[in-house]
């Protein structure tokens, strides 16, 4: 499998999951699918590309991470 083949099933999945996905690296969303887009309440993912992590969480918690 190529690269370009294997990417492209990564974003198959990961758009077509029920559940909501996130990778971040350095505290900030690198990659987002629609679905935790929706569960957050945003109507394109791409509003929350390079985001802060922290800024998802629920404010009490933020001392937590």
């Amino acid at each position: 499998m190529t690269i370009e083949e294997s990417e492209s099933r990564f974003r198959g999945i990961l758009e077509q999951s029920l559940v909501g996905i996130y990778i971040f690296q350095d505290m900030k969303i690198l990659c987002i699918n629609h679905r935790f887009a929706e569960i957050f309440g945003y109507g394109n993912p791409d509003e929350l590309l390079g985001k802060p992590v922290i800024d998802m969480l629920y404010t009490g918690d933020h001392d937590l991470v």
